[in-house]
């Protein structure tokens, strides 16, 4: 793939690349939450247009509105839609590494029922959940739903896995309680990380527990009390057996795997 990014692809390209990876995005998100097809509340459209001018003509046709940036809903009707962006989507990979990680907030916000949990007490599990599909599919991470003004730089260049658990090792204070309750837009770089980590830990350690947390969330119930119940942990024995698993299983140094993408073309 390194080879082709390098060339600049057409549009008919790029919009297969794109379908692969949303076509294992939503089967990752299927398998993860045991979602069907009837789960889903509304059809979900992703847009990428050649020019800002073609992106706004289509956002006041479609949604009624005027944009000088991207547009994203999430909850009921999902819609995403952007343009080709010099800075943030002037190659292949960042286009689809962005798509990635925003279909996977899309899908969750529209399964069960329509509803964001970003700014109702799951901004914890919401950009987990953005960042472990975009991680698992291209081997890193780069994207980060925040607000612009504070818009982060990219932590330890998007690779994970060692530097959280250098960060689990050191810090001696509890993590949870403070992460938990932030809002998606309101986490610092480092935040995006740790929460990253714990949702990759859920799926493992956890398997088949995330869309109860994800029910319970959208209907506001407090993370500390789903996450004990659903679990059988209490917040501070929870963060022990995250730390442990970390520990254990993610490497002192870089050495991250390769993404299931490239494992493939090797075979």
């Amino acid at each position: 793939d390194g080879e082709r990014t390098k060339k600049k692809a057409s549009g008919h390209d790029l919009a297969h690349r794109l379908a692969r990876d949303l076509e294992w995005t939503a089967a990752r998100v299927a398998e993860h939450f045991q979602i069907e097809e009837l789960d889903y509340r509304a059809k979900m459209r992703m847009w990428l247009w050649p020019t800002l001018a073609t992106h706004q003509k289509a956002q006041e046709h479609f949604q009624g509105t005027l944009t000088t940036g991207d547009f994203k809903m999430l909850g009921r009707d999902p819609v995403y839609s952007v343009w080709l962006d010099p800075p943030n989507f002037d190659t292949v990979p960042k286009v689809r590494m962005n798509f990635v990680h925003n279909a996977g907030h899309m899908l969750l916000s529209n399964a069960f029922r329509p509803v964001w949990v970003g700014d109702i007490g799951g901004g914890w599990l919401d950009e987990g959940i953005g960042h472990w599909y975009e991680y698992a599919r291209f081997g890193r991470t780069q994207n980060y739903c925040t607000e612009e003004a504070t818009l982060p730089d990219l932590w330890e260049n998007g690779q994970w896995r060692a530097p959280v658990r250098r960060k689990l090792e050191r810090a001696k204070e509890r993590l949870l309680p403070a992460l938990l309750p932030q809002r998606t837009g309101q986490m610092p770089a480092p935040d995006h990380a740790l929460v990253w980590s714990f949702y990759d830990y859920l799926l493992a350690a956890h398997p088949g527990k995330v869309r109860g947390l994800m029910e319970d969330l959208k209907q506001k119930k407090e993370a500390r009390a789903a996450l004990s119940e659903r679990l059988g942990l209490d917040l501070f024995a929870l963060e022990d057996a995250w730390r442990a698993w970390v520990a254990e299983t993610y490497p002192v140094k870089g050495d991250e795997p390769r993404s299931p993408e490239k494992k493939d073309k090797k075979k």
